[in-house]
Formats: structure tokens, C-alpha cells, sequence
């Protein structure tokens, strides 16, 4: 897995090297432009709702369908998972798409909850899970963070245990 918190271009070209030997999943975070072809060989991409918006383009308001923009870039990688905040994610796969829901829950501290969602998803999809189970395992992993009391400072020290989940 790797973001674009490196330089984007970097991080694209380490994640097409790596797809080579294995699975790669691209969190474009902070997002910018791209075109869907740049993604070829990545396997798969986990924007939020705004994040797709700048990766086509667009402004991160926009008023957009999320799902047509997500199966324009779903012709370039295998997996497009959009997280879409308390509503869930899109998960569009195999030509197949699904809104997997979020879980209810009341939160106390959303920080870091779109880490814990990748790293989650990112494991489950490496042990070979569909997406689609994969994202919903991620859901539970981002619920459980969000609504924990965190008695520790850092934040991957309050990560839930996959029996926590």
C-alpha cells in the first residue's frame, strides 16, 4: 500500500513496480489529477468521495455521480473502493458494484479513521478476500477506532486487534 503523502509520482511508479510480485492498493491522499490510465497495473485504489472528484478533475464540491466517476477509473485497476464517510464505501469489482454500509456508531474521535480502513482493507484484500468482504471488515475496523476511548497518545497504539473486529 502507499499514498501520496510521498511525491504522487513516486508513489505510482513504486506501486507499478510492486504490482509485479504483488497485490497493490494506491490511497491517492492527497489527491491530484489523473488520468485513469496512469493506474494501469495498480490493482486497486481507495479514494474517498472527494479525492476521486480531484483525481478526474473536478472540483472536490462538485456535484458529481461518485459512481460513474468510479467506473471510469475501474477500467484501469482491478478494485475501486470510494469511502464515503457515515454512508460506507463503494466497492466496484469484477464488474460488480456494492454499497458496502458503514456501521452505526457513535464517534468520539474520527482521527485516523481513514488509515485504519486502508490498512484493514489492505490486509484483508492480501490474505485473499474478495473486496467486497475486505471493505466490509475495513468498515468494522474504522467503526471500532472512531468510537474508542483512546487512553494512548499514539494513534497506532489504539488500532483494533482483528478480534476487536
Amino acid at each position: 500500500m502507499t499514498v501520496f503523502e510521498i511525491e504522487p509520482r513516486t508513489a505510482l511508479a513504486a506501486a507499478k513496480t510492486a504490482s509485479k510480485r504483488s497485490l497493490t492498493v494506491l490511497n491517492p491522499a492527497p489527491a491530484i489529477y489523473l488520468k485513469p490510465e496512469e493506474l494501469d497495473g495498480i490493482y486497486a485504489i481507495t479514494p474517498n468521495e472527494s479525492e476521486i472528484k480531484i483525481m478526474a478533475g473536478l472540483s472536490p464540491d462538485s456535484q458529481v455521480d461518485i459512481a460513474t466517476l468510479a467506473k471510469n477509473f475501474s477500467k484501469h485497476v482491478k478494485v475501486v473502493a470510494v469511502t464515503l464517510g457515515e454512508r460506507g464505501v463503494l466497492v466496484i469489482a469484477d464488474g460488480k458494484e456494492r454499497l458496502i454500509p458503514a456501521l452505526n456508531v457513535n464517534p468520539i474521535d474520527t482521527t485516523g479513521a481513514g488509515d485504519a480502513w486502508n490498512a484493514a482493507f489492505s490486509i484483508f484484500l492480501a490474505e485473499g478476500n474478495d473486496p467486497f468482504y475486505s471493505a466490509e471488515m475495513a468498515n468494522r475496523a474504522a467503526a471500532f477506532l472512531v468510537s474508542r476511548k483512546r487512553g494512548k497518545p499514539d494513534l497506532v497504539d489504539n488500532l483494533p486487534y482483528r478480534n476487536e473486529i
